[in-house]
C-alpha cells in the first residue's frame, strides 16, 4: 500500500512582490504596500494571515498611525482580544510559557477561570485545542528580520 501520509514541508519567506500583492487586495491594507518596513515583516507566510485576517482594524484613515511592524502587530493583537482584559491575559500568560518553550498546556493544568476564557474565546484567537485536549498555541515573536510565527 502506497504511503499517502501528509509530511511537514517548511514553507521560506515570500517574496516582496507577493506580499505588496496581497496587501493591495484589500481595500483596508492596499496603503501598507508601500511601507517597506512592513512589507518584510510580512514576508511570513502566517503573519501575512494573520494582518489579512485583520483587515477591518486597518482602516486607511488611521494609516499613519500604522506604519511601523509593531503598530501593525498592535491591530492585530485588537483583533485576536477586542480589548477584552481576560482574554488579553489569558494570550500573554500563553505566550510566556511559549517564549519557555512550553508550546502546548494541558487543559488540566488551566485554571477554572482560564478554561472559562478559553471557552467563550472568539475564533480568530491564535490558539486551538488538540486531539489530546492539550491548548495549542500560535505566537507571534519578533525576530531580527521581523515578524515571524511558529506553529
Amino acid at each position: 500500500m502506497k504511503d499517502v501520509s501528509v509530511k511537514p514541508q517548511e514553507i521560506g519567506p515570500l517574496e516582496l512582490d507577493d506580499v505588496k500583492a496581497a496587501l493591495r487586495s484589500s481595500p483596508y491594507l492596499r496603503w501598507l504596500a508601500t511601507e517597506t518596513e512592513t512589507i518584510k515583516a510580512l514576508t511570513n507566510l502566517r503573519a501575512l494571515a494573520w494582518v489579512m485576517e485583520a483587515e477591518s482594524k486597518f482602516s486607511p484613515e488611521n494609516k499613519y498611525l500604522l506604519l511601523s511592524p509593531i503598530s501593525v502587530a498592535d491591530r492585530v493583537w485588537e483583533y485576536w482580544t477586542g480589548g477584552n482584559l481576560a482574554l488579553e491575559v489569558f494570550l500573554t500568560q500563553l505566550g510566556v510559557r511559549e517564549a519557555e518553550f512550553q508550546h502546548s498546556v494541558a487543559l488540566s493544568e488551566l485554571t477554572t477561570a482560564d478554561a472559562n476564557t478559553l471557552q467563550n474565546r472568539p475564533s480568530q484567537m491564535p490558539i486551538r485545542i488538540n486531539s489530546r485536549r492539550r491548548v495549542r498555541i500560535f505566537n507571534m515573536i519578533w525576530q531580527e528580520n521581523g515578524l515571524a510565527s511558529r506553529d
